[in-house]
């Protein structure tokens, strides 16, 4: 593409260029202020950048590019990063993308989105995304042009294509000869999500015209890839196009894709074709050599998706089948996923809850997701000397149906296990169900329990008071109180540097290593770096018998010969609700009590006063008769009561060759029936 034709065609007088941070900090700082209302709750958060703080925010920050705009008289203007996005291979992200408020529609957010675009099909990237918040509808037509597509049923999460799209080998000859893309595209610019079909699919669809020329490619949501390719040049048209008759499938059950070409010549095609699948998937499919004459040709195969598959997830790409069809020497690769369901769901209301010993009836919800009847035997059996009474109990469900039934279970009293997992599983013809795991915590008197459920990937931890959920994709923490209360603690992935951005640690799924002893529960999380392999990530939970909170920090481990200089930083935040009673938080400085109102106070930094240094090592939020507390370590810690968030924490620690560390310990708790300052008497 060439930008300078586009720039003629905009009369567009600024300048674009990657950051320079040594010339450009002043220039950063009074641009980051220039935004600040345009930003949702303020891009300063009420304390104005200086140019040591805009280096300092570029140096710490992980970036694959950062991009400045300039107008004629050489003011910064405008900003875009471009990130990596950890949770896929070779998938960008925009971090920050902004200009100023009088330069608004004067076509800078375009031009740096424009470049960003390039600069990812150069990295080799094959998609690149972008959140926006929902009352920023104006930018959508915008965003949308650049080729970026929003997904249904998200918040304006959108994904860009276009890099995949000019990389391909089969789109190139096009590219070749009508270069500008971006001026060739045709899509409605509207405000809505692009929520396309082809057929019964789910896609998104580009199409770019010139002349009698035009490229037509069909993105697959699912697979997140190229799944079909119709173009035309020089008055000679060849459509290839992999498709799944429906996209919701259920595991077990055969199912069809079909590749059709169309051929459009005056000639024969030669055409070799090859399907792979991805570790879910089984498929049996051999090469096919073919010469396809003008008209259609269409080519099924079957597949299964193995039957202990679990859900697709909307942030997941699903499990997916490729197709490498050759067109006369020319490689196309079409990838198409599914929306993968099990075709039964099973759980208990009684996972979150302690239930008392001697014989138990353990209620078991079932949903037939399906639109056809289910009928076969339901499997229980457990690892523990529980004893279930009737281990098979025969169902027969009607299409899309909820049930219910009831297993049997005798909870010795002189048992020492206080939880153990209830295995389910559906046997149906020929058909086995991924297995269900139901976590059970039973005793005459509750005291301290763990229960680890592989299938939903989470660790549970259980006392009297406490109930802790660890999700083990991210090693995100949810703390609730067992009286029921949803509305709880949380704790999301730390991140480490510098330089700090995206964490690679956000959906990837951690081991875990399980000890209980002297009445304490400890589980510690581990994750191999993938930017550094010599270095381990590590975060540890404890829980105590009779607490009312949990204790948490984190650890590197340095398994390389050379010492590592890094810092960890750790956000835990209040999971409010959103219809949650009226809140008041409290903290302390300089032993002066603080006291702000409403569930989003703090909103900006300068609602508190400068200098966490002098802040006592607690913050409460009172909700009722409900105290949320956070209590942190502050030796060597810089500690940061933020907007959204209950203190943040950042420890810079020296690692030894072959040995370890550890970053700043916290305590998140809820107490019932306590006043916050109850919360300062613990702290101390």
């Amino acid at each position: 593409m060439n930008i300078k034709n586009i720039q003629i065609e905009d009369e567009f007088e600024g300048t674009i260029r990657e950051i320079d941070i040594s010339v450009d900090a002043q220039n950063l700082a009074d641009f980051f202020n220039s935004i600040d209302e345009l930003w949702p709750g303020t891009w300063t958060r009420g304390v104005k950048y200086d140019a040591d703080r805009a280096k300092k925010f570029i140096e710490r920050w992980n970036a694959l590019a950062v991009y400045v705009a300039f107008d004629k008289t050489d003011r910064l203007v405008g900003f875009c990063s471009v990130h990596k996005r950890m949770e896929e291979e070779n998938v960008s992200y925009i971090g920050v993308l902004g200009v100023r408020p009088d330069v608004l529609s004067k076509k800078y957010g375009k031009h740096l989105l424009l470049t960003a675009v390039e600069f990812s099909k150069r990295n080799g990237d094959k998609r690149q995304d972008l959140h926006t918040w929902a009352s920023n509808m104006k930018a959508v037509p915008l965003y949308k042009k650049i080729g970026l597509m929003w997904c249904p049923k998200t918040s304006v999460y959108m994904q860009n294509y276009v890099p995949a799209i000019l990389q391909n080998n089969f789109c190139r000859p096009f590219f070749q000869k009508h270069p500008d893309w971006y001026i060739d595209q045709k899509r409605e610019l509207t405000q809505a999500p692009d929520d396309l079909t082809h057929g019964d699919m789910k896609v998104f669809k580009y199409r770019f015209e010139k002349d009698e020329d035009f490229l037509e490619v069909y993105i697959d949501r699912y697979s997140r890839a190229i799944c079909g390719v119709s173009r035309k040049i020089d008055n000679e048209s060849i459509s290839v196009i992999l498709q799944q008759i429906k996209h919701k499938i259920h595991a077990g059950i055969e199912e069809k894709i079909q590749l059709e070409i169309q051929n459009q010549s005056n000639q024969d095609l030669s055409v070799i074709v090859s399907f792979n699948q991805s570790s879910e998937i089984d498929l049996t499919a051999s090469q096919q050599v073919l010469s396809i004459p003008p008209g259609t040709k269409t080519i099924e195969c079957d597949y299964t998706v193995i039957s202990t598959t679990p859900d697709s997830r909307v942030y997941r790409k699903s499990p997916s089948i490729t197709a490498d069809v050759i067109v006369n020497n020319e490689l196309i690769s079409l990838e198409v996923g599914m929306k993968v369901q099990q075709l039964i769901d099973i759980y208990s209301p009684s996972m979150d809850l302690w239930i008392p010993t001697g014989e138990q009836s353990i209620p078991i919800n079932i949903q037939n997701r399906s639109k056809e009847s289910v009928t076969g035997d339901l499997l229980f059996w457990t690892k523990s000397d529980w004893k279930i009474t009737s281990p098979t109990i025969p169902i027969k469900m009607e299409p899309e149906e909820n049930a219910g039934v009831t297993i049997n279970v005798d909870i010795q009293r002189t048992s020492n296990t206080l939880s153990s997992t209830l295995f389910c599983q559906l046997n149906s013809n020929n058909l086995r169900s991924r297995i269900f795991e139901i976590p059970i915590f039973s005793s005459s008197t509750p005291d301290l329990a763990v229960c680890a459920i592989k299938d939903r990937k989470k660790v549970i931890l259980h006392n009297q008071l406490l109930r802790c959920e660890i999700n083990l994709e991210g090693a995100t923490i949810s703390l609730y109180s067992t009286d029921g209360i949803k509305m709880g603690l949380g704790l999301g992935t730390y991140d480490y540097g510098p330089p700090f951005g995206f964490s690679e640690f956000n959906q990837v799924e951690f081991d875990y290593e399980i000890t209980n002893r002297n009445k304490c529960i400890q589980v510690v999380l581990s994750q191999q770096s993938r930017l550094q392999p010599n270095l381990i990530y590590k975060r540890i939970v404890e829980l105590r018998s009779g607490e009312t909170h949990i204790s948490t920090w984190e650890a590197v481990e340095n398994q390389s010969l050379t010492k590592i200089t890094t810092t960890t930083i750790v956000s835990p935040y209040f999971s409010r609700g959103v219809n949650m009673p009226l809140s008041s938080t409290y903290l302390c400085f300089d032993g002066n009590l603080i006291q702000g109102s409403g569930f989003i106070w703090p909103a900006n930094e300068g609602d508190l006063p400068a200098g966490t240094d002098r802040y006592e090592p607690w913050i409460a939020i009172q909700s009722g008769e409900t105290v949320y507390y956070h209590i942190y370590e502050t030796p060597n810690t810089h500690a940061d009561p933020a907007r959204n968030k209950l203190v943040l924490l950042e420890k810079t620690i020296e690692v030894l060759p072959l040995s370890s560390r550890e970053g700043s310990k916290s305590w998140l708790g809820i107490a019932l029936n306590e006043k916050w300052s109850k919360v300062r008497e613990m702290a101390y």
